[in-house]
């Protein structure tokens, strides 16, 4: 952009240059077209035949100048008026471009934002301690949302073994930051007439602190 700006302004000081020497030569081609008019009689009687031949041919000369220098003003404006239908052209593109670049880093920001939301949700979940009391019994989470100043949480226990368990219990105890258990969920949540690999869900409320969950099955 800087270098388009650059050429115009070098296109326009040209331009002015030029200009102004077409003025000033057709301000001379001016004055010697009214002194050979004027003093006619004045020339012709005290020059010679050879300065007034020297005169028309610097006249002419000056003329053929004169008609070169505006024919490169004329290619100069066709050049100028180009450049600056380019120089436009490039602006609405770059104004597009710097439109879609905002666009882009707004839906970047919205992306990092989910992003730092999902490690969060699984940094909380991989944080849960858990163990399986009974081996026959598989404990899972599947979710997390969040549910006002607490944690949703949702999992699931499957029967991995080849006998229907008649009734499934699963235990939640919370601990304190230091370690130490602070209570026990009861009464348990219960789950009957769980089938061979057949899953069942549960979920509960937590408000940030660790967790254990046991399940015992009864057969």
């Amino acid at each position: 952009m800087q270098e388009n700006y650059d050429m115009r302004q070098d296109y326009e000081w040209q331009g002015e240059r030029r200009r102004k020497r077409i003025l000033l030569l057709a301000l001379i081609v001016v004055i010697l077209v009214g002194l050979g008019t004027w003093g006619g009689v004045a020339i012709g009687s005290s020059s010679t035949a050879e300065e007034k031949v020297a005169l028309e041919y610097e006249l002419s000369s000056i003329q053929s100048e004169y008609e070169a220098l505006r024919e490169s003003n004329e290619a100069l404006q066709a050049e100028y008026s180009r450049v600056q239908s380019q120089y436009e052209t490039f602006s609405k593109d770059y104004e597009a471009l710097r439109e879609q670049l905002t666009g882009a880093e707004e839906q970047s920001s919205l992306l990092q934002e989910d992003f730092e939301d999902l490690q969060d949700k699984y940094v909380s979940l991989a944080s849960i301690k858990q163990f399986n009391v009974d081996n026959r019994l598989r404990i899972s989470f599947t979710t997390e949302e969040q549910f006002l100043s607490s944690r949703w949480i949702a999992g699931e226990v499957i029967n991995i073994d080849s006998t229907t368990v008649k009734k499934a219990y699963v235990f939640i105890f919370r601990y304190n930051p230091d370690g130490s258990l602070a209570k026990g969920d009861f009464p348990p949540i219960v789950i009957a007439n769980l089938g061979p690999s057949e899953t069942a869900h549960f979920s509960f409320l937590a408000a940030g602190e660790a967790f254990k969950i046991m399940a015992v099955g009864n057969y």
